[in-house]
């Protein structure tokens, strides 16, 4: 909508062996403008936790962690759903 971006995702672990840490998304669709941080919220359908997604000043990487930028130990056959705005 305008200079508006939202962006919605449904992400599924496979295969997480010993995975934790932030997960990094990498080629959101346009580059935020200036002052910019595209932030949003994702949703673990497993055990209900909510997690933190912010993105850099001009850059198209978005960064999950926790509330506090944490890292978080990703289970196998879990869901999460993703959903973030910003402006370009």
């Amino acid at each position: 909508i305008g200079r508006t971006v939202f962006i919605t995702a449904r992400i599924q672990v496979t295969a997480a062996g010993t995975a934790s840490g932030v997960m990094n998304i990498s080629g959101l669709p346009f580059t935020p403008a200036s002052n910019q941080v595209p932030n949003g919220t994702v949703h673990n359908e497993t055990n209900d936790n909510l997690y933190q997604i912010f993105g850099a000043d001009g850059a198209t990487t978005a960064i999950v962690s926790t509330t506090t930028g944490g890292g978080i130990s990703w289970a196998y056959a879990t869901t999460y759903n993703l959903a973030m705005f910003y402006e370009t």
